[in-house]
């Protein structure tokens, strides 16, 4: 079963001067069932579950956009695939991680904020992965690299 995830545009900020060059009513995107292991390809630091992301955009190409990705972090954390603090959390796009900050307060619920700076966003569907389960990775969620 898909999940929604709802993005809407007021969670949508980029460094455009015309926001209203974005031409949507909002975006939509669904978390898929979680895989296990990692294809080779993928960063070193996704290897033990990913779950893909995808949601659709249109408009213009936009570059560096914030995207809030809901995401059921105290089922992940029961289930002990991710730590009590997020920290082992890794976001993918195009292969290549990417900023992402996990909002306050919000670790270990069933509606986590997960905030990601997404360096190009083009018209049509996008695909990000979530990357999670390795519990001996650094904490590298910062807000201030995601929003400067």
């Amino acid at each position: 079963m898909k999940k929604l995830i709802q993005l809407a545009t007021a969670l949508i900020f980029c460094g455009c001067t015309e926001i209203e060059s974005f031409k949507f009513t909002k975006f939509q995107g669904t978390t898929n069932r979680e895989l296990e292991g990692a294809p080779s390809s993928l960063h070193p630091e996704c290897v033990t579950y990913r779950r893909p992301v995808n949601f659709q955009f249109t408009g213009p190409i936009q570059e560096n956009v914030n995207i809030r990705i809901e995401l059921n972090t105290l089922d992940l954390i029961s289930n002990n695939k991710l730590d009590n603090n997020c920290n082992g959390l890794r976001v993918l796009s195009n292969e290549e991680k990417i900023n992402h900050w996990v909002a306050d307060n919000s670790c270990n619920t069933e509606s986590t904020h997960l905030w990601v700076k997404v360096p190009g966003v083009t018209d049509g569907i996008n695909d990000l992965t979530v990357c999670y389960g390795d519990s001996t990775l650094d904490n590298e969620s910062n807000s201030s690299s995601v929003f400067p």
